[in-house]
């Protein structure tokens, strides 16, 4: 099991990740709504 604290900065930072996201991208994502 891998330790949370290892994470790899891709999973950390992930861009669909709606609390770290960028919301001016909205406009393109049509999924989020």
């Amino acid at each position: 099991m891998e330790d949370p604290d290892e994470l790899p900065p891709a999973r950390a930072a992930d861009p669909l990740d709606p609390d770290l996201m960028d919301y001016d991208d909205l406009d393109e994502m049509s999924d989020v709504v």
